[in-house]
């Protein structure tokens, strides 16, 4: 009986060890999923309130266009920096990891962002491409919930 008890620590211990790395690889799959869920989100955030700037009276300038897009740009190229050190992380075989690749190619810098962001449609196309790819992921920010779900004040 002592020997019993001797070794189930034994063979507890063997089994975590054995069994530990498919779970830990799929929790970091996980992990990575919902940390692209939140940079998308930021992302799309970030693109929705340039957009909503373009539509302010009076109109901006260009000079102010121009400086509202650069910043965005570098914002948004900080984010994208941190999607490609995601993008290994992702399923290589899933659609999400291919629309991320997509993005990521399409896109490749703050240059090529800005040049969205200024072109006649306001970065709509780059915008379109964050939201689907963050309707694909669970995102893990904490919002705001509202007390009154059905009737808000």
């Amino acid at each position: 009986m002592k020997d019993g008890w001797r070794s189930l620590p034994r063979v507890l211990g063997l089994a975590w060890a054995l069994g530990a790395d498919p779970v830990q690889a799929a929790d970091a799959a996980r992990d990575a999923l919902e940390r692209a869920g939140s940079l998308l989100g930021t992302m799309k955030g970030l693109m929705q309130t340039y957009r909503d700037g373009q539509y302010k009276r009076p109109p901006l300038t260009a000079d102010a266009r121009a400086a509202s897009a650069r910043t965005t740009a570098a914002r948004l190229a900080g984010y994208r920096h941190q999607l490609v050190n995601l993008a290994p992380k992702f399923d290589s075989g899933s659609r999400f990891a291919t629309d991320v690749d997509r993005l990521l190619k399409r896109w490749p810098d703050s240059d090529a962002i800005r040049q969205e962001l200024l072109d006649e449609n306001w970065g709509e196309r780059l915008q379109t491409v964050i939201t689907g790819l963050w309707l694909q992921v669970p995102d893990s920010r904490v919002t705001w919930k509202t007390l009154f779900p059905w009737f808000r004040p």
